[in-house]
């Protein structure tokens, strides 16, 4: 599974009804063009948690939309080189605040306002490092106490963003087997899939991760269906067989694909 792709080689397969391998790099390349097509044409450059650094330029007001969303954090907040630390008490001390995400998908571009202080006029004058994008935070699960020792996410999953014990302890994330006080994570079903080490066994962790919304998987795997099936008549737009004509799909979207992307649109709010 490529940075940035919506869905998994597995999940396609599964749902275009394929159950061998020959078409396997194919159906790869089609995942990763197709994901690129959706975040086109949602205008977003990714759906993934990190960290961004953007430069704005002030128009004197004391709001300011973040390209990016859903932002869960506010890393640092300069403006004419000055830091601006978060407001601490509401609302009347000074600081910025962050409008909140409700935490569900598709969430809505949010805004950074300003209490005693303003977004001053000037070209490239506003520095804001954020963290944007669908994750979640803190997922309880309890490692088996034999077996495989391995947890599933309950959300589609993207990337890996760390776990820890419940008391706190962070695991460290390695590629192959696990020793103790490690963990790896894999994606082949579209769940997320964490192993452990037998130290582990019974352990409370906390998960956090990275995940697409299903309905943008469900949409990105019918447009992968779209383009794979429509490989061997390129160009048609109907056939004949005499007793009936078939009319084929000519347009680039299935309107249930649309509707899906819909909602999650990159567009400016009217307030």
């Amino acid at each position: 599974m490529a940075l940035n792709d919506l869905t998994t080689l597995q999940n396609a397969k599964t749902w275009i009804k394929i159950e061998n391998a020959t078409d396997d790099t194919l159906l790869a390349r089609l995942i990763s063009a197709a994901s690129r097509m959706v975040l086109g044409e949602l205008g977003r450059p990714s759906l993934l948690s990190a960290a961004a650094t953007e430069i704005y330029s002030g128009v004197g007001s004391t709001r300011q939309m973040l390209r990016r969303w859903p932002v869960t954090a506010i890393g640092a907040l300069a403006v004419d080189g000055v830091t601006i630390a978060q407001q601490t008490s509401q609302p009347t001390g000074a600081g910025w605040a962050l409008e909140p995400w409700d935490g569900l998908p598709p969430g809505r571009p949010q805004f950074l306002d300003l209490f005693g202080y303003a977004f001053n006029r000037g070209r490239q004058n506003i520095s804001v490092t954020y963290t944007a994008g669908y994750r979640t935070t803190n997922e309880a699960a309890a490692v088996p106490g034999s077996g495989a020792y391995t947890v599933q996410t309950q959300l589609p999953w993207a990337a890996d963003l760390g776990v820890s014990l419940a008391n706190g302890t962070a695991l460290v994330a390695v590629t192959g087997a696990p020793a103790a006080g490690q963990y790896s994570a894999s994606n082949s079903t579209g769940v997320g899939v964490y192993t452990f080490n037998a130290a582990q066994a019974g352990a409370a962790v906390l998960l956090n991760y990275s995940y697409t919304p299903p309905d943008l998987e469900n949409a990105t795997i019918e447009l992968v269906a779209l383009r794979y099936k429509e490989r061997s008549r390129i160009g048609q737009t109907s056939v004949s067989t005499g007793e009936q004509t078939i009319q084929f799909v000519k347009d680039a979207y299935t309107e249930s694909i649309l509707e899906a992307l819909a909602p999650y649109r990159a567009v400016v709010p009217l307030a």
